[in-house]
């Protein structure tokens, strides 16, 4: 059990660790299968020729009959494993003691002790995946085990999701900046169309006045 073994894995062994999981998952979750595993946590990985594996195929039930509680506690998903989104769940929290070497119970704290290393860099990415993974709601997280797979490849590949993370922030910023500007500017023409009416209206009413008033002179 590598991951009992050491306080935390290398970043490349995290990231192969995350795609063999993910890989399996999505074999697992299949529409031929249809099934999940319900017990994902380190002692069900197994490194087979220094490969991981997912182990205990005990587990293993169809989508449908999951309603059974089988999981490790501080690795099953709050509302329970049996589903898709619980086994990624599972295997996000894998990642995060794997990356950083504390309890799955401690997640999504980070060793602030590792600030200062170069390993810093490499543990807010990985922590990327393991934040939306690892999502309080099922909803917030992958929808399949292949958008995980994805995010680890991309990382493997030296992108930074950090990065892109920063841009679509601030692209998110910038689009609701310019729907406020937008929406203001619109506010400011309503409110700018009215005055004027409203001006243009007590003008024609004083008006009115003037000449009701000239009329009942002259009939004098």
């Amino acid at each position: 059990a590598l991951l009992s073994e050491q306080q935390r894995l290398p970043f490349k062994t995290c990231i192969g660790l995350g795609m063999a999981m993910a890989a399996g998952l999505s074999r697992l979750h299949s529409n031929e299968t249809e099934l999940v595993h319900r017990d994902i946590s380190p002692r069900n990985i197994l490194f087979v020729g220094g490969k991981p594996r997912l182990g205990d195929p005990g587990t293993i039930i169809a989508s449908m009959d999951a309603e059974s509680l089988v999981g490790t506690p501080g690795f099953m998903p709050p509302e329970g494993p049996g589903t898709i989104r619980g086994d990624i769940y599972s295997a996000g929290k894998v990642l995060y003691v794997a990356s950083t070497g504390l309890e799955a119970s401690r997640c999504p704290e980070l060793p602030l002790t590792l600030r200062d290393t170069p390993a810093w860099e490499e543990i807010l990415e990985l922590n990327q995946i393991v934040g939306r993974a690892c999502a309080t709601k099922p909803g917030d997280r992958y929808g399949l085990a292949g958008e995980m797979m994805e995010a680890l490849e991309s990382l493997n590949r030296g992108r930074s999701l950090r990065r892109e993370a920063r841009f679509k922030q601030r692209e998110r910023r910038f689009k609701i900046a310019i729907a406020s500007l937008v929406m203001l500017s619109v506010g400011t023409l309503l409110s700018n169309w009215a005055y004027r009416k409203f001006t243009r209206t007590q003008l024609q009413a004083q008006n009115r006045q003037i000449e009701a008033g000239k009329r009942e002179l002259d009939m004098a």
